[in-house]
């Protein structure tokens, strides 16, 4: 499991979790870059590639009409690092791109040129780079840095048959037989549009593309930013949608997955305002090295105890456990896992029964882990020091 965390500097890097989300291993950027947020891919070969955000002060005055004499425009630096975290393999967008490929507004004093937001290995073990500031897909060749093609944008190498061009777009793969999944976020804050899961058939010969699948959530929903598309090995296809936008005749919705005829299996809305970078589904066991939590509410005579394992993916059903001592808790009753939360409610219990503890169930019945023993009135009944 890969994740973010913060060091002592504010500085992001990407970390690694076993399956009881024990950190054990981190990224950080070489060469005194520092990685950023957006992407880290293990690959087969145990190596890592992350990215590093470059900014650099520079005189657009003398490059555009109204540009700032001293404006902070960022480039993408991107690595590839050992097991040991040697860099072996490092890309500069500076060395690539023209400052005139963006389409961020070059007269701004904060210029974010590239904004490159997702890394995939292609079939053929070269690199592909998703860059939402040149609406464009390039790959990039692994040995050597040289750009093999760009797809989109301003620099567009290729001619796409009977599809649209994306857009701003997040999270570019290529599947088994070929063929590039894009999360096509399309329009802007100042101009929203539908955003679409894409998949493109590509010659990379003839330079040709053709939309060969795409599905657009009805109502239709508008990633500002953010946003992944997953073909699963059985046909069916994950779409995460980022942040959707709240804009007029938009819909809010977070996951979204869809079989090969594009009808809706299964979907996730969370709260607003609550988003995320990417879903994805996989095989995934999860066992938190902390055991369950328990809490408790008491109102009058009623008490409500609330129970959750943050994390635990085997979880079936809980016991709840209470007694008039710590070392003498009887069985109260069996509780079906029903949300992340589940509750219990008691009223009238047995004078100076004040102990509780749950335990966790998989469903086969096996006890997997108890819970925190706490004490509903610790005046008469203290929990051990």
């Amino acid at each position: 499991m890969h994740g973010i965390s913060r060091n002592n500097r504010t500085d992001y890097y990407p970390i690694m979790m076993n399956s009881h989300y024990q950190v054990v291993d981190h990224y950080q950027a070489g060469d005194g870059y520092f990685a950023d947020l957006h992407d880290l891919q293990i690959l087969p070969n145990g190596n890592a590639l992350l990215m590093a955000y470059d900014a650099e002060t520079i005189d657009m005055s003398k490059i555009v009409e109204g540009g700032k004499v001293n404006a902070t425009v960022t480039g993408l630096i991107i690595q590839e690092l050992d097991p040991s975290k040697n860099v072996l393999f490092e890309w500069r967008s500076w060395d690539h791109f023209s400052i005139f490929d963006s389409t961020s507004s070059l007269t701004d004093q904060d210029i974010d040129l590239i904004h490159g937001n997702s890394l995939a290995l292609s079939n053929d073990g070269n690199l592909l780079l998703s860059s939402r500031d040149l609406s464009e897909v390039t790959k990039i060749n692994l040995q050597t840095g040289d750009v093999m093609w760009r797809l989109g944008g301003k620099e567009n190498m290729f001619n796409f048959i009977n599809s649209q061009t994306f857009a701003n777009q997040h999270d570019v793969r290529q599947l088994p037989d070929g063929n590039l999944t894009v999360f096509d976020n399309q329009g802007t804050q100042e101009s929203p549009a539908p955003s679409e899961g894409m998949e493109y058939k590509i010659d990379e010969s003839s330079k040709t593309v053709t939309q060969v699948w795409g599905f657009t959530h009805t109502p239709p929903v508008f990633a500002a930013f953010l946003g992944d598309v997953q073909r699963l090995t059985d046909g069916d296809t994950v779409l995460g949608w980022g942040a959707p936008s709240q804009a007029t005749g938009y819909s809010f919705v977070s996951m979204t997955e869809v079989n090969p005829n594009n009808q809706t299996i299964f979907e996730l809305i969370f709260d607003q305002p609550y988003v995320s970078y990417r879903a994805f589904r996989f095989p995934w066991q999860g066992k938190p090295a902390s055991p369950p939590v328990l809490s408790y509410k008491v109102d009058g005579n009623a008490l409500t105890l609330g129970y959750s394992w943050n994390g635990a993916t085997g979880v079936s059903l809980y016991q709840v456990y209470g007694g008039s001592s710590v070392q003498a808790l009887d069985f109260i009753e069996e509780s079906q896992k029903s949300d992340f939360e589940t509750q219990s409610h008691f009223t009238n219990l047995p004078q100076g029964e004040c102990y509780f503890q749950v335990a966790a169930l998989d469903d086969s019945g096996k006890e997997m882990a108890r819970s925190n023993i706490i004490s509903t009135d610790n005046v008469n009944c203290p929990l051990p020091q």
